[in-house]
């Protein structure tokens, strides 16, 4: 692709510098022309884009009733952004009680476009903004090949086909925990007998009669308690490799698709799958995440059933009980059906709320799907660093404290007479 630069600034009225995020390439000469633009805003051009004499009159109505507010506090933006984001109904301004007066113009204009002239002021103005850069591109931007996007497209006829769709998203999140099982396991072996050494290696060091009580709370407490927790690492790295496998290729973009439909039917948008798979790592970013869901009533629908969801926290947990309970031939399909349970109830869940609690129209969602990239492996790493030290923090500090407080309340108060000798039947069964 080749891009006329010159062109594409005269478009949109802004300074363009071109960036590759992956490569972390072009960021210094980004950060230059920010320095440098922000010293000349007086200078700054406007993106030629028109919404049409009717939209433009009503907004320059809104941009009246917003002068006359006359907010100090929002001085230093133009009243027209204001004034689009009412028209648009943007949940953030709309929260902003300095506009509270200028809300009912701006509900006059949008029932007068409606009624006269049968607009829809906020996705027609999406309409528009979509052609303007659309024309840009067409102008501006010449392609040498297609042949990426073609092969994209082909992809998409299968992933996101109607009937194979979801079929295919089950098999891909099965495989996803087919592969952390098993490479995990090994390592979780390496770290376990690393720990049972490090036990062994203080109980050699230090005497039984020096603080006997101080000895066994560090190597039964805290060696063992840290280390019971830090040998499900592994698991949890390799889980966030292969969800950053389908973040960074494109895939997550088309699960949100195939979802659509479905989480639709139990009164949810595609836009709140997102979310939903970032529970599965960790429920705090996750309820985060659903800062892009406009909808207030699906906001708060998706941050009630995000519990729901099995986070990393519990994946330890299940890790220790599937293999306690399953052949090692079922325990990837355990694990898999345990999440999708999750899932089930919360989408039954977020059903329920939608006709009780938060009834009201699901609202339009735009998705653009990009084409299929490659993962780079430093994207990948930084991935699973993230998440690995995340929990690693949380073993190192609110799990140490755990264990020690768990080892204080299970040795004391001190049994010194049992009804029966354990020890002594423990001896038997084993020369048995």
């Amino acid at each position: 692709m080749k891009f006329n630069i010159p062109k594409l600034e005269t478009y949109f009225g802004s300074p363009i510098v071109q960036t590759v995020g992956c490569r972390a390439s072009g960021v210094q000469n980004l950060l230059r022309k920010l320095a440098e633009t922000l010293t000349r805003l007086d200078e700054h051009g406007s993106p030629m884009l028109s919404y049409g004499k009717d939209i433009d009159d009503a907004i320059a109505e809104v941009v009246r009733s917003i002068d006359c507010l006359n907010v100090e506090k929002y001085k230093h933006i133009p009243a027209r952004f204001f004034a689009i984001k009412l028209l648009e109904h943007d949940t953030a301004v709309m929260r902003l009680s300095e506009f509270k007066p200028a809300m009912d113009e701006a509900e006059k204009q949008i029932r007068h476009l409606w009624d006269k002239h049968a607009i829809e002021a906020d996705t027609f103005m999406a309409d528009k903004r979509y052609a303007m850069l659309a024309g840009a591109c067409r102008d501006a931007i010449t392609t040498t090949a297609e042949r990426r996007r073609e092969i994209s497209d082909k992809i998409d006829t299968v992933l996101t086909d109607r009937f194979l769709g979801l079929p295919l998203f089950l098999v891909i999140i099965y495989i996803t925990f087919w592969f952390t099982f098993t490479c995990a396991d090994p390592f979780m072996g390496y770290i376990e007998n690393a720990f049972a050494w490090l036990s062994e290696l203080v109980k050699g060091i230090w005497p039984e009669t020096i603080f006997p009580f101080l000895r066994s709370l560090v190597t039964d407490g805290i060696i063992s308690g840290v280390g019971g927790v830090l040998v499900f690492l592994p698991n949890i790295l390799f889980l966030f490799f292969a969800i950053a496998i389908l973040e960074d290729s494109g895939y997550m973009a088309r699960a949100a698709f195939v979802m659509d439909g479905i989480m639709r039917r139990f009164g949810l948008q595609g836009r709140s799958f997102v979310p939903l798979v970032l529970g599965f790592g960790c429920t705090v970013p996750a309820i985060m995440a659903t800062r892009t869901i406009e909808s207030e009533k699906d906001r708060a629908t998706t941050i009630m059933i995000l519990p729901l969801m099995s986070c990393s926290a519990r994946l330890p947990i299940y890790a220790l009980i599937i293999p306690a309970f399953f052949p090692e031939k079922y325990q990837a399909f355990t694990m898999w059906l345990i999440y999708i349970i999750g899932v089930a109830v919360a989408l039954i869940a977020a059903r329920i709320m939608k006709k009780t609690l938060f009834k009201g129209d699901g609202e339009v969602y735009l998705m653009e799907l990009p084409p299929y990239r490659l993962p780079t492996l430093k994207s990948l790493m930084l991935h699973m660093w993230d998440r690995g030290r995340m929990y690693v923090q949380k073993a190192g500090t609110i799990i140490l404290v755990a264990s020690i407080i768990l080892y204080i309340c299970n040795t004391f108060p001190q049994k010194k007479e049992f009804s029966r000798n354990y020890d002594e039947l423990e001896s038997q069964i084993l020369e048995t």
